[in-house]
């Protein structure tokens, strides 16, 4: 029996490549917070804008996941370029930049602009992700005990601060697995062809526009308790819109994700976990200031 080696030295280096070349896009001096920060904790944000350096940096498995996202996310661009060329009535515009309330900047994927007869000229933000299998599973409901997730609240939120900044008549949020479903299980849940790797969730504006107000003044007040050097008022929390950790539950304990929900007498009245402390950059940062 074959036994994979201990000492790899070819399989990393494409990884290694993507690690040494991984710079945020550029944004004025004059704003602090980016778009990508949507949905994150108050306090992982703070970490940001301060320059705090990561206590939990980005290793190489992680480098290997965002340069594969960033490889699939230039040919879906690529693609999109060549299917608006043969059309007469479409333009996409990628990496289309914005400011984002008072402090914040932005770059969106993609702004599709569309001739349609019927409707007249419509503006569709598309915001484009990729994740992993078991995760894709979870978005699309492939999972006899649980309901159908749909996109990362982060991603939603992200997007309709981008859709509000451009004025966009349609969100579109869409995600690619990384690893598609088989074709057994495609059967077996009623899955077309396409829902075996890719999805999208299709928002209007009277559905982002309030979130999208929601996190920009969330993300603005986070930015200016840091400008004013009051960082105390920045809690462990995550925005007032988010699904599965009610406003203002903070985090209790950041190594394992438990927060904790208490009325305004200070009694508790709910508990939870979220998955995001353990893929923080500042978990072990957070857990020093915290203690």
């Amino acid at each position: 029996m074959r036994i994979n080696s201990k000492q790899p030295f070819l399989v990393h280096k494409l990884a290694e490549e993507w690690s040494e070349d991984n710079e945020a896009p550029s944004m004025p001096e004059d704003k602090s917070w980016r778009g990508s920060m949507a949905g994150s904790c108050a306090r992982q944000v703070a970490y940001k804008l301060l320059d705090v350096p990561p206590s939990n940096p980005i290793d190489l498995a992680g480098f290997w996941n965002m340069g594969l996202g960033s490889s699939i996310h230039a040919d879906v661009e690529a693609s999109l370029h060549r299917w608006a060329d043969s059309q007469p009535n479409v333009e996409v515009i990628a990496e289309h930049e914005m400011e984002l309330g008072l402090h914040g900047y932005g770059h969106a994927d993609m702004l599709v602009m569309m001739d349609i007869p019927w409707v007249g000229k419509v503006k569709v933000l598309f915001e484009l992700k990729t994740v992993g299998g078991f995760g894709y599973k979870n978005m699309i409901g492939i999972n006899k005990e649980r309901a159908c997730e749909g996109p990362r609240w982060s991603a939603l939120l992200q997007g309709a601060m981008y859709a509000k900044a451009v004025d966009a008549d349609l969100l579109v949020i869409g995600y690619l697995a990384r690893e598609g479903l088989s074709p057994y299980m495609a059967k077996t849940y009623n899955k077309s062809e396409v829902d075996r790797f890719g999805a999208e969730w299709h928002y209007t504006k009277e559905e982002y526009m309030v979130v999208a107000d929601e996190e920009t003044r969330r993300l603005d007040l986070i930015a200016k308790h840091v400008n004013e050097g009051d960082t105390n008022e920045i809690r462990p929390r995550f925005s007032k819109s988010d699904p599965d950790i009610p406003w203002p539950a903070e985090i209790s304990n950041p190594a394992t994700g438990a927060w904790q929900l208490h009325d305004d007498l200070d009694n508790l009245v709910n508990t939870g976990k979220t998955w995001m402390c353990g893929y923080c950059q500042f978990q072990d940062q957070c857990i020093r200031d915290l203690t």
